[in-house]
């Protein structure tokens, strides 16, 4: 059984280099990651050696990436030739356990990761600036010629495999021609709408043409929108008289009904008495 002092120990123990270089390949997956990545062949009286150099497989971003592992201070303080990376890289980065460099101490044409306690991560304390270099052809003669893996001769293909592929293919033709059919059906649905909107849109503009056509304006004229409400304003001041004469002719109609519906007191007939009493 291990002991509650050795977890604590190894909890708070320092990062091994090759510890950070596997959380570098992990962080690359899908990258070109050449660890141990030099400059040139190995022949050559003098060469510059990366921890490890990156190229992302895009062909719109195709930055490279250079890394320096630390795990001592003395290595940090004591490095000189980190400069020689940056003419192959486009941007270069330390990495090292958390505060092993401090953010103020990172050079300027450099960034810094830092690898927690437990090498589980890698998180970002400073960004590396981009410089817009021209990778030397002898780095990229090395990592093609000496890093790269050659297939040979290509296998006859498995008669199974070529019919499973087949089906996929199909399969995955069937689905996007569903797809496609549905987007089809909504651009459709959408566009009738449209055209249902317009169409009524248009009735409507029918009838205000119409209406400026009853009040004497021209639809068609090109006329400012003051002129417009200026003939409007006319035409209703020109209604205005008449409907008024039209409003009193009907006060006096509805005063002469009310007259006519009022009976005199005099003519109102007298109320019967109860039968069976006299007069006093």
């Amino acid at each position: 059984m291990v002991s509650a002092d050795l977890l604590d120990r190894n909890e708070t123990r320092s990062p091994t280099a090759a510890e950070i270089l596997e959380l570098l390949r992990v962080r690359h997956s899908k990258d070109v990651f050449v660890d141990e990545c030099k400059d040139g062949p190995t022949h050559y009286t003098q060469h510059v050696r990366m921890d490890a150099w990156v190229m992302p497989r895009s062909w719109a971003n195709p930055a490279t990436t250079a890394y320096e592992i630390k795990v001592s201070r003395s290595d940090f303080l004591s490095d000189h030739k980190w400069p020689a990376y940056l003419p192959l890289c486009h941007q270069f980065y330390f990495v090292c356990p958390a505060k092993l460099i401090a953010v103020e101490e990172c050079p300027a044409d450099a960034g810094l990761l830092w690898v927690t306690t437990t090498a589980t991560r890698l998180y970002t304390k400073k960004k590396a600036p981009y410089r817009n270099v021209e990778i030397p052809e002898e780095l990229w003669r090395y990592v093609l010629m000496c890093r790269a893996k050659i297939g040979h001769e290509l296998q006859p293909a498995d008669p199974q495999a070529v019919w499973n592929a087949w089906l996929d293919q199909k399969r995955e033709a069937h689905d996007l021609g569903y797809r496609v059919r549905g987007r089809i059906a909504e651009i459709v649905e959408a566009a009738n709408k449209r055209a249902e909107r317009a169409e009524s849109a248009v009735g409507r503009y029918e009838s205000v043409r119409e209406a400026m056509r009853e009040v004497g304006l021209d639809p068609d004229a090109r006329m400012s929108s003051w002129e417009v409400r200026s003939r409007v304003r006319e035409a209703v001041d020109g209604i205005k008289p008449g409907l008024d004469r039209m409003l009193e002719r009907t006060a006096d109609q509805i005063e002469l009904l009310r007259k006519a519906l009022i009976v005199p007191e005099s003519e109102e007939v007298p109320r019967s008495e109860p039968q069976g009493q006299g007069r006093s």
